[in-house]
């Protein structure tokens, strides 16, 4: 029995491998498409007009940004998905990293017209935690909540409280909450699936990695927290989309 569990384990293992360079070889073919495909026009085509000479080599610049953003995303994911260590935890002030992360957002918060709410919040307090990796996590929320909300008057509120632990430290948690369209009952469990970028709504499709929900729940495993699809406080499940991030808090 032991023997036919390590079999079917492996086989499994195997089987996520292969769909995961499929995956992989998928989002690598898209920017790499475009710029062999623009590339090739400005190799052969000597008559293109400098306006349409800098559209192409702009387009070219873009997917090979996309490219490099996407490869570093899949070897940031790899390497803490086997436990690498790649920063240190300290106590900080987990609002000067919400007000960091809503300044580097401005510019997609204003882009969609995203209004960014702060409501109840915990003032003094430090988590365990590293500064700049949580940023990286606060910002993925923010930018997420602003691309795919296609409400009239589009929003997305922050907020956070403490709950008492009686067997371990206390947790702060964070939530994200916007008022699109929310998440369908179908996708709840597979949203922190690797490459997973599944509209909320047809409308609302967004290009992206489809990687950062999965780095952000391995970033905040290895801050002995975690990020779940959570209901708005007060509110019901499918009206918009509440993200909370638990954080344990410095004693």
């Amino acid at each position: 029995r032991q023997l036919q569990a390590a079999n079917n384990q492996l086989r499994q293992l195997d089987q996520q491998k292969d769909e995961f360079l499929s995956q992989v070889s998928h989002e690598v073919r898209t920017p790499m498409t475009a710029i062999r495909s623009f590339s090739e026009i400005l190799l052969t085509n000597k008559d293109l007009d400098p306006q349409q000479k800098q559209n192409f080599i702009n387009t070219i610049h873009e997917e090979s940004m996309r490219l490099t953003s996407l490869l570093d995303e899949i070897l940031d994911l790899n390497a803490l998905e086997r436990g690498e260590q790649l920063w240190t935890n300290e106590p900080i002030d987990p609002n000067k990293a919400i007000a960091r992360s809503i300044q580097v957002c401005t510019p997609i918060t204003e882009q969609h017209q995203v209004e960014v709410r702060l409501g109840e919040h915990i003032r003094h307090v430090q988590v365990e935690a590293n500064f700049d990796r949580i940023c990286q996590v606060f910002i993925n929320l923010i930018s997420n909540a602003a691309k795919y909300n296609n409400a009239a008057k589009p929003f997305v509120e922050i907020t956070s409280e403490i709950t008492k632990m009686s067997d371990k430290p206390d947790q702060l948690t964070i939530r994200f909450t916007d008022n699109g369209p929310g998440i369908s009952s179908a996708h709840r469990n597979t949203i922190f699936d690797k490459f997973w970028r599944g509209a909320r709504n047809p409308d609302t499709a967004q290009s992206g990695s489809g990687l950062g929900l999965a780095i952000s729940r391995e970033i905040l495993s290895q801050m002995n927290g975690s990020l779940e699809l959570d209901v708005p406080k007060g509110g019901k499940a499918g009206m918009g989309a509440c993200f909370a991030v638990r954080l344990p808090v410095h004693m």
